[in-house]
């Protein structure tokens, strides 16, 4: 249900609704009659399920006979309240709580804007709410689904006679991290780095795939797949448009690099989850030397490589 209703199913339920009788109570100098019939005392069973405005609520909506059955239980509101919930269905759970929040908005507008809402515009509000309330859920739901698609996402092998170069940049301290594997998937050579320089992020992931391409030409690897979870610096390598800030130079750099060695060989955008052999060590580079050369599966990676 809408978390305002659950939040005020729980606040009835706790007796922790500042109704006159409450208030009364508490040393509040106020009348105790109920704001909405002016006939009887305003605690919440009164106003929630005796009074004759919601009981029509009710009635229009046909929980009146499940309702009235336990409210004459003469038990306290907050029993009353799970009695109430036992013989409801999921549905109707729902529907009474958003019932009661709106019975309460009803009262509060009447004594502090003196608005009258009529017993159908309660019905018709709350029947609005959830209907919009739900469509939002099932809506966040297929984004779910489509998400959940993405996150399954899943680092694969290279073709045969090609390297895969995956890289990482984190904010916080500069790391950047290469990992360099085989078309068996294995690791074949791993380099992180840190440092403290002053660089937005998407300089900072055009610095590691620099760093890459330039690492990868030294240890004479050719046929690489450069794979980084930076859309936007993935985009501008493969433009023809020239970037005049930092960002561009460093990305011309790539590209003159890349073109003066790599045959068969491309820059590829891939998301987080599957880069996430690079993203793991590029967090773990504050813990070693400056600049780390691996040749063997690390602790951090284990359980996912």
């Amino acid at each position: 249900m809408p978390p305002k209703a659950k939040t005020f199913l729980w606040r009835s339920c706790r007796n922790a609704l500042p109704t006159r009788i409450q208030l009364k109570d508490r040393g509040v100098n106020c009348t105790k009659t109920c704001a909405l019939c002016e006939n009887e005392d305003e605690d919440g069973m009164h106003l929630f399920f005796y009074c004759k405005k919601s009981r029509q609520c009710w009635q229009q909506l046909g929980l009146w006979s499940q309702i009235q059955q336990k409210a004459q239980l003469n038990l306290s509101f907050g029993v009353t309240m799970f009695e109430i919930l036992q013989v409801l269905d999921p549905s109707e759970r729902v529907t009474l709580a958003c019932v009661m929040w709106y019975i309460w908005k009803q009262r509060n507008e009447f004594i502090w804007r003196n608005e009258v809402m009529t017993s159908v515009a309660v019905r018709d509000r709350c029947l609005n709410l959830l209907t919009s309330w739900k469509n939002v859920q099932e809506s966040r739901n297929r984004a779910g689904v489509h998400q959940h698609r993405i996150d399954n996402t899943v680092w694969r092998k290279p073709d045969e006679g090609h390297f895969k170069c995956n890289v990482d940049f984190v904010f916080n301290w500069v790391g950047i991290e290469i990992c360099i594997r085989n078309d068996h998937g294995r690791l074949v050579k791993a380099i992180t780095s840190w440092s403290a320089p002053v660089l937005d992020v998407s300089e900072g992931e055009a610095l590691s795939l620099l760093y890459a391409i330039r690492w990868a030409k030294e240890q004479n690897f050719n046929k690489v797949i450069f794979e980084l979870d930076s859309k936007r610096v993935v985009d501008s390598f493969h433009s023809t448009r020239n970037d005049v800030f930092d960002l561009g130079a460093i990305i011309r750099e790539c590209r003159n690099t890349f073109s003066s060695f790599f045959t068969n060989s491309r820059v590829e955008f891939i998301r987080r989850q599957a880069n996430e052999v690079a993203h793991r060590l590029a967090r773990a580079v504050i813990f070693y030397a400056s600049i780390h050369y691996f040749t063997v599966l690390r602790d951090c990676i284990q359980d996912i490589y």
